[in-house]
């Protein structure tokens, strides 16, 4: 639970800085919720990116210097 809580958190903090291009080439763009006309598909292509984000190598090394 705290490494999805971590996940979210650092999505957040990591839009504007030069990783998430990183990220977002290796696992595809973050789902922006204006681009869905159905909120449940949003939040399912969400819900599968914060899945992708968590097991990236950025991620993992940030959480696990951090636990």
């Amino acid at each position: 639970m705290a490494e999805y809580a971590s996940a979210s958190i650092f999505r957040q903090e990591w839009r504007n800085l030069p990783r998430w291009k990183e990220i977002e080439s290796k696992i595809g763009e973050e789902p922006i919720p204006g681009a869905f006309s159905d909120t449940s598909e949003y939040l399912a292509m969400d819900a599968e990116f914060g899945k992708k984000f968590s097991k990236t190598e950025q991620f993992l090394d940030a959480y696990n210097s951090k636990v």
